[in-house]
Parts: structure tokens; C-alpha cells; sequence
């Protein structure tokens, strides 16, 4: 659904010329789903002062003022705002490239955009290997996926985009706490979104549904009896009860909205309850989309929807 690459800053500094960046001028956007990951400082900031700094060591007599440079800057302010930052970086490595090769063997990405190859690690991709007539497999990003309706799929499916999200945002109007179909799927997402190998610290989580037949008092007090349960040690869960309003947008569809992406499930997050698994579609969404989603259930959904719980912490056990 999304894939990661890591993006060395020599190679991002060639940019400034419309000759090198004509091709990756598309490559990162927000339809294409690849992200593009900083390594090697704690902070796109640092980054980005990475990627100037290439660029004058490259080009020493060009000034902070020239149009190389002025060019250089407005494209970093267009990819910076889809980048993903890893907070862990290998100062003990003396290159970018050896820093990002350590990363990828402890936790991989899906790629290593780089301006130097490395034959013997194949995710080092340099601009010539894209070029070629046989691209690398891992550039190409699936935008939909079939998978089976099983826990331990659907969270394989979700763990690349859950993984790399501070905040992650769980929306299915017929999520019943009650049900270990509901339960047991959101119990294998949320250990990996706060597993000890994720690449961010400090995750939220939103869980927005409705209040169901028996009203939003009924379905807060099941919601605290067996989430807890579920919820990793240490960590809570904010849950928030919807209800579409009148000749309103109608609150039907399931989705998992981050700041990275979207994305929106055919049948929806519960497992199947049948012995014979079945199978769903599960459909990123565009940009569009996904800030329009955002809008109606996050940002502004007291505008969108009646407010009729919450939001409301719910906490683990222990």
C-alpha cells in the first residue's frame, strides 16, 4: 500500500537542475504511494540542511541567493511535506549510505534511493538502475491489495503504512466491542503500531464508530469492559461515537486514515467468523480523498456528524 525509501541527500542536491529531477518530479507525490524516509538525522530539518549543505559542497561558487538554490529550496518545501523522518540514526557510521545499509538490516525499508550503488545490497537503487529496462520490483507500489479476512492478514497489510504513522486513525461504524471478529483484529494492529520495533515514537490511536441500537451510554460502557484487555501495556485508546445527521453524509464506509495515507476496506475491519477464510479488497486512497476523509471523521467531524460520546480514553489494564 505504501512503500518507504530512503532518500540520500547527494543525490536530492543534483535536483536543483530540471534535468535530474524531471524524472523523479512524480516519483514521490501522494498517488504513488512511496514515502520518502530521512535517515541520518533525527529531523527533516536536518535533513534538508544535509541536502544544501551536498548542494554547496557540489557547486562551492553559487550563493544562498542564486536561482540553483532558490530552485533547490521550493522543491525541498514540496517533498519535505511527504517525507517520513526515522528517529533512529547509526552515528557511528561515517557515510549517509552506511548509515542508511545498518538501518535497513536492522529494520528494512523498501528501498535505498542512492547516488552511489552498492551490489551488495540489491534495495540500493541509484537513478541508473531505474533508467534501465528491468527496474527494481520494489519501486513499483501496489495501490489495492486482496487479502484474506483473517487477524494476522489483515494486519500484514496494514502494518507498512500503521507502522510509520504518529497518528492513526481506526473508522468503522459497526465495530462492536462485544464480538472477538471486531476485537481480535484490532488487538494483532494495535501491538504492532506500539511495538518496541516501530519507526516512531509515541502513537495515538482514534477509534471512531457509533453508538449501535442500544444508545452511546451502552455502547462507551462495552467499549470500556473489553477493550482494555487488548489495549498493550502502557498505552490507551480514543474511542468516539459518530452519528450522521438527517439528509447528512450517511456513516457506512470503513477506513484507516494517517497524515501518510489512507486507505479503505470493502468489507471492513473485522475478521470473518466462518472456518473458510474469506477475502477483502483493501483500496489506498487518493489525496483527495484522504484529506476529504480526514476532514468528515477527524479534523472536523462535529460539522460532518453529531458528536454522541467522546472522545473517550479508554485505558490498559495494567
Amino acid at each position: 500500500m505504501i512503500s518507504e525509501f530512503a532518500l540520500d541527500p547527494t543525490l536530492v542536491a543534483s535536483w536543483y537542475d530540471p534535468k535530474e529531477w524531471a524524472f523523479f518530479r512524480e516519483a514521490f507525490t501522494a498517488e504513488t504511494g512511496r514515502v520518502g524516509s530521512a535517515i541520518g538525522s533525527n529531523s527533516l530539518r536536518k535533513w534538508r540542511g544535509m541536502v544544501v549543505k551536498r548542494f554547496h559542497e557540489k557547486l562551492p561558487k553559487l550563493s544562498e541567493q542564486s536561482n540553483e538554490r532558490r530552485r533547490l529550496e521550493a522543491l525541498l518545501d514540496d517533498i519535505t511535506q511527504r517525507m517520513f523522518c526515522r528517529e533512529s540514526s547509526h552515528p557511528e557510521c561515517p557515510t549517509w549510505l552506511e548509515k542508511a545499509i545498518t538501518e535497513h538490516r536492522n529494520r528494512p525499508f523498501d528501498g535505498i534511493l542512492s547516488a552511489s550503488p552498492y551490489e551488495a545490497m540489491p534495495e540500493v537503487i541509484t537513478p541508473e538502475m531505474l533508467f534501465s529496462d528491468n527496474p527494481p520490483s520494489s519501486w513499483k507500489v501496489h495501490p489495492n491489495l486482496v487479502v484474506d479476512r483473517t487477524p494476522e492478514a489483515l494486519t500484514q497489510a496494514l502494518a507498512p503504512l500503521i507502522m510509520r504513522s504518529k497518528e492513526t486513525i481506526f473508522i468503522d461504524p459497526w465495530f462492536d466491542p462485544t464480538a472477538s471478529r471486531f476485537t481480535e483484529p484490532l488487538a494483532q494492529i494495535l501491538k504492532v503500531i506500539w511495538d518496541p520495533g516501530r519507526f516512531i515514537s509515541n502513537p495515538t490511536v482514534q477509534l471512531v464508530t457509533t453508538a449501535g441500537k442500544y444508545g452511546s451510554n451502552y455502547h462507551l460502557s462495552k467499549c470500556h469492559e473489553h477493550l482494555p484487555r487488548i489495549i498493550p501495556v502502557g498505552h490507551c485508546l480514543e474511542v468516539t461515537l459518530l452519528q450522521a445527521r438527517e439528509n447528512g453524509e450517511k456513516f457506512h464506509n470503513r477506513y484507516v486514515l494517517t497524515p501518510l495515507a489512507g486507505v479503505s476496506l470493502g468489507t471492513g475491519l473485522d475478521a470473518s467468523n466462518i472456518t473458510k477464510s474469506q477475502t477483502d479488497d483493501i483500496f489506498r486512497l487518493s489525496n483527495e480523498q484522504r484529506n476529504k476523509r480526514w476532514y468528515q471523521y477527524v479534523s472536523g467531524r462535529g460539522s460532518e456528524f453529531e458528536i454522541m460520546a467522546g472522545p473517550h480514553l479508554i485505558e490498559s489494564l495494567l
